[in-house]
């Protein structure tokens, strides 16, 4: 799921890397529109190795880079929080509404936790695990994909949101 979200993420900010760019901006942190982009790219191919790789080195590879990626969201998201000056975005998923929070850190520390994990054991890989699943894995491949989604909701869903019923549109509580 942290390998899928990283995908997500890094191709949806790097086609739109503005609200990435007005948040490092707040921090004090002039990085250029093409940087921005570019560190996305990486993300997403840190993503997509992370799900083809199997164990060994390669597997512990990239499980650091994942673990490097996900704790640098953390701190990124830490010191926003901590500075106490509320912004409209972190810039993930390339979106210009979604405000850093607690959730942000809840997912990115349990995200970061699953890649020290593999990097101390790889194991088989993305592949092997679902070639060893019964019904050719596709409930294993369906409940990873439902785990990230729920997670992307969560990161781009503030508290607050809520949905009305059918056809509603989404209203903000500005309450905290």
């Amino acid at each position: 799921m942290a390998a899928a979200l990283l995908v997500v993420a890094g191709f949806l900010e790097a086609r739109r890397p503005a609200a990435t760019v007005d948040a490092l901006a707040r921090l004090g942190l002039s990085v250029p529109q093409p940087i921005v982009q570019g560190f996305a790219v990486v993300g997403a191919v840190v993503g997509v190795v992370a799900l083809v790789a199997g164990g060994g080195p390669v597997g512990r590879a990239v499980a650091a880079l994942v673990t490097l990626a996900y704790v640098g969201f953390t701190l990124f998201v830490a010191v926003t929080l901590a500075r106490d000056d509320p912004f409209a975005s972190c810039g993930c998923f390339g979106r210009e509404d979604t405000p850093p929070g607690v959730t942000h850190i809840v997912l990115d520390v349990a995200a970061a936790s699953a890649a020290v994990a593999v990097m101390a054991a790889p194991g088989d890989g993305f592949r092997a695990v679902v070639a060893q699943q019964p019904v050719a894995g596709i409930p294993f491949v369906a409940l990873t994909a439902l785990c990230a989604f729920f997670a992307y909701e969560l990161l781009t869903r503030p508290p607050g949101t809520r949905r009305s019923g059918a056809g509603g549109d989404s209203s903000r509580d500005s309450g905290g």
